[in-house]
């Protein structure tokens, strides 16, 4: 019977998704809308599951002629958004900006599936070879981005979520399993042929039957801990990574490029005792996150190698050895993709302070220097170009007004100074 109520739904998201494509592509220089993850992959629980997009737009040689337009779309979803509550993330491209972020996200260009056109042109993009690196550095972000967030927001199908593509990637990383194009079903039939008397994932194989339904705060702490025991083994087993002692049982950091208090909850092993005290901590103390010695060194050297030097300058005892030159620098470059400054919503302004982002890219491109926190930042950053160009408003109105063109100007010249 679900999977019956999938498929009608899948039919009827899909008829949303291309009302949803018509209203953008009336905007001139819209070139595309494509459909992109779970329903680009038939794989959506029907209520649950979010409608994703890709917008394709011109190449713009002015920031105010693209602001113009993003500006639009921006208003246009937000007035969507109201009526279909189920309209999830969308990225705005143009076509240089989707190469550069498969380029240095390959293993995205399998999750996104491959972009489904809705209306507009057929997009012909290169193949991008999968690397280990954009693994760890998924899964990375997974642990310790994702999963805390979903865990705080007590929504068990995200929490699945997370926990089945961890464990694709891991099993994919250590050879159990051949491809990274799975079906949630299909990943968690293949964890239930490995584990047939599991109670926890037969729980999560009747949530899928029942649209996740009913409480499930036990069922969600399991999820979190399978998920750090499997990051936690995979560290055991990378050698490329951190070096050193932590320095402590709890780590203070600033979480960037925002700069929001965190403190890391560092487990040496992840004991049921020891997993259990911590995440009733993560239910009292917002802001605290619960890991383990070995996920923190493969998060610092593949993911964030940024947020080691917040923890650093607040804990003296932390003795993790420097990421790599070469990897600060790809992250920058990573983050800094284009895309990443249009918004259409509030709510990522509010989430990723991409001006914050921008201007540390810079510094570091341009005179090696990393900031520790918001104050060095404006110091660093005034020190070296005159003045702070950003308002910080969290009003998107006053975003494009004001700070798209600084931060489309700035990334521009990151693209050409570093090819």
């Amino acid at each position: 019977m679900s999977a019956a109520i999938n498929r009608l739904g899948t039919k009827v998201y899909k008829i949303i998704a291309a009302r949803v494509a018509k209203e953008f592509a009336r905007l001139d220089c819209v070139r595309g809308v494509y459909l992109v993850r779970g329903l680009a992959k038939d794989d959506i629980v029907f209520g649950r599951s979010d409608i994703d997009l890709t917008i394709l737009i011109d190449e713009f040689n002015d920031a105010f002629e693209e602001r113009q337009l993003v500006y639009e779309l921006s208003k246009i979803y937000r007035r969507l958004k109201k009526r279909i509550p189920v309209l999830g993330e969308i990225g705005v491209y143009n076509l240089p900006d989707l190469v550069r972020r498969y380029s240095y996200r390959n293993y995205r260009f399998i999750s996104d599936g491959k972009l489904v056109p809705l209306c507009g042109v057929d997009i012909e993009l290169p193949d991008f070879e999968l690397t280990e690196d954009d693994i760890l550095y998924e899964i990375s972000m997974m642990l310790l981005f994702f999963l805390p967030m979903v865990f705080g927001s007590k929504n068990l199908k995200n929490s699945v979520n997370v926990l089945l593509e961890i464990s694709m990637l891991c099993h994919y990383l250590t050879g159990k399993i051949d491809r990274l194009n799975l079906k949630k079903t299909e990943i968690l039939e293949l964890l239930l042929s490995w584990d047939p008397e599991s109670e926890e994932l037969r729980r999560i194989r009747w949530a899928f039957s029942t649209f996740f339904v009913g409480r499930s705060d036990d069922l969600r702490k399991w999820i979190y801990k399978q998920c750090l025991i499997l990051g936690d083994r995979l560290g055991e087993i990378i050698p490329d990574k951190l070096e050193g002692e932590i320095g402590g049982s709890e780590i203070h950091s600033l979480f960037c490029p925002s700069f929001t208090r965190r403190k890391y909850l560092v487990l040496n092993s992840p004991t049921e005792d020891a997993m259990e005290t911590g995440l009733e901590r993560m239910r009292k103390e917002p802001g605290l996150v619960m890991m383990t010695a070995n996920i923190l060194k493969l998060y610092l050297y593949y993911c964030y190698p940024w947020e080691y030097y917040t923890i650093r300058n607040k804990n003296p005892s932390f003795g993790l050895s420097e990421p790599s030159p070469s990897y600060m620098e790809r992250y920058f470059l990573m983050q800094i993709n284009r895309q990443e400054i249009r918004f259409l919503s509030n709510q990522y302004l509010l989430l990723w302070d991409v001006r914050n982002l921008v201007a540390q890219a810079r510094l570091y491109c341009d005179h090696n220097i990393i900031c520790v926190d918001k104050s060095d930042l404006l110091q660093q950053y005034c020190s070296k170009y005159g003045i702070w160009p950003y308002t910080g408003s969290t009003s998107l109105d006053d975003y494009f007004l004001h700070d798209y063109p600084v931060l489309w100007k700035s990334t521009g010249e990151l693209y050409r100074c570093k090819g």
